[in-house]
């Protein structure tokens, strides 16, 4: 059986237009308008089309949507940010203003596209320079330096009068407590010694004077 297609080797393949390309590649989408634009402003830098304001922000790159004003372009969903990369299908970053200008006097189909928005965990990711670097790392380490210093004079002294007081209630302790240690190491008396040192109660109450008695009433 003889097979009459062509080989994969022997396939060529389909050119396809820069349009295509540039669609294929870009998400974009069409502002399809009923008239012919007429351009209200031309600056050096800025282009002004029903009320959408467009910057030229650097070379072979497209117009940049800086302001959009309530009116035929914002009801299409343009706003700012977007791109307009092509006009009546022909891509704006390798034409220059004078060439914008002039396709957007009589463009009927205009292609904006949307960049997409970085995460907030992706905005400024560059590592910083050796300049940015070390003064990151001196503003770091300041609030610990001072607060180690202003730790150290938030010290307040004590009183003048404190410091004596101490030590001589310091002093009354150890004193009180020598004499306590004195009055346990003291020996008992045995009940021998006791009866010696204590008088006989005779002796009392011969040494007490008697009472002198009250005269008697008549």
């Amino acid at each position: 059986r003889f097979d009459s297609s062509p080989s994969p080797a022997q396939s060529v393949p389909v050119p396809r237009s820069p349009l295509v390309l540039m669609i294929t590649q870009m998400p974009c989408f069409e502002v399809n308008l009923s008239k012919p634009v007429g351009i209200e402003e031309v600056d050096a830098e800025i282009i002004v089309v029903l009320g959408c304001a467009l910057g030229f922000v650097a070379p072979k790159q497209p117009p940049h949507v800086l302001h959009v004003d309530p009116g035929e372009m914002a009801t299409h969903g343009v706003r700012s940010d977007d791109l307009l990369v092509a006009i009546d299908g022909k891509e704006t970053k390798h034409m220059l203003q004078s060439e914008v200008a002039q396709a957007l006097q009589a463009a009927t189909r205009l292609a904006f596209e949307r960049p997409k928005a970085l995460p907030e965990g992706d905005e400024d990711t560059e590592p910083p320079s050796d300049g940015e670097g070390r003064r990151r790392s001196e503003a770091a380490t300041a609030p610990s330096s001072s607060g180690v210093q202003g730790g150290s004079a938030a010290v307040t002294p004590a009183p003048a009068g404190t410091n004596n007081n101490t030590a001589a209630q310091e002093k009354k302790s150890d004193e009180l407590q020598e004499k306590k240690s004195d009055e346990q190491q003291a020996p008992i008396p045995d009940a021998k010694e006791a009866a010696k040192l204590e008088p006989p109660a005779a002796a009392v109450e011969a040494a007490t004077p008697p009472a002198a008695e009250a005269p008697a009433q008549e």
